[in-house]
């Protein structure tokens, strides 16, 4: 994959996970849940520079659900500071995960305001990019957000 990144100079997006959709859930135990995924994410993207990709080209995902449960997807939310003190770009997608469907109770087509609900989060924190479904929604809560931000209209 590498190779091919580089050769159509593609930008890479490096997502926080561990283990395989069966086995996932269960390796969810932090210490500390930013450093550890920062650490983990620094792999990646050290594997990917040493691969020739150019750092201008790559982007980390603290991987929301992957594996995480609702509380640590909240603190993730809460605080994705140190995602954004690294220098890349980050991106975040929220959209209609299972923590949303366990705070809520909703089912997993009925998510899109718990889904807005975090991307005012990470908006007002200043993430780069969000993963949503729901695009042209998403699109208005994401400009009345950066307004509010920005006190500009």
């Amino acid at each position: 994959m590498l190779a091919a990144l580089k050769s159509f100079k593609a930008g890479l997006i490096l997502m926080h996970s561990r283990g395989t959709p069966e086995t996932m859930q269960e390796m969810a135990e932090y210490q500390d849940l930013s450093a550890e995924i920062l650490k983990e994410i620094a792999g990646s993207v050290e594997m990917a520079l040493k691969g020739g990709v150019d750092r201008e080209r790559i982007m980390i995902d603290p991987g929301l659900g992957l594996p995480k449960n609702s509380e640590q997807n909240i603190a993730i939310l809460r605080d994705l500071k140190p995602f954004l003190m690294t220098g890349y770009p980050v991106m975040v997608g929220p959209s209609r995960k299972s923590f949303l469907g366990t705070i809520t109770g909703r089912d997993v087509c009925d998510r899109d305001f718990g889904t807005a609900a975090c991307a005012v989060a990470c908006v007002m924190q200043g993430i780069h990019v969000l993963r949503v479904h729901h695009v042209k929604g998403m699109r208005d809560v994401i400009k009345v957000t950066e307004a509010i931000k920005t006190n500009n209209q």
